[in-house]
């Protein structure tokens, strides 16, 4: 499969996360959140409950990097 540039960027910030380098993890935060956080409020219909959600998916995401 081909990468976009964007792609391309977002897996060398996983790589970077996955060896330590913990801040790189702020640009996945700030690129997916508003994305994220609105498709749970399409579901949900709560803006608290769909940011708490896009943070606890978020979370699940760092936290499984390593698999």
């Amino acid at each position: 499969k081909k990468f976009s540039a964007k792609d391309q960027k977002d897996l060398e910030i996983l790589e970077k996360i996955k060896s330590g380098q913990i801040n790189a993890y702020e640009y996945i935060y700030n690129r997916y959140y508003q994305f994220i956080q609105y498709h749970c409020f399409l579901s949900v219909k709560n803006h608290q409950i769909s940011e708490d959600l896009a943070n606890e998916i978020l979370t699940k995401i760092y936290l499984n990097l390593d698999k």
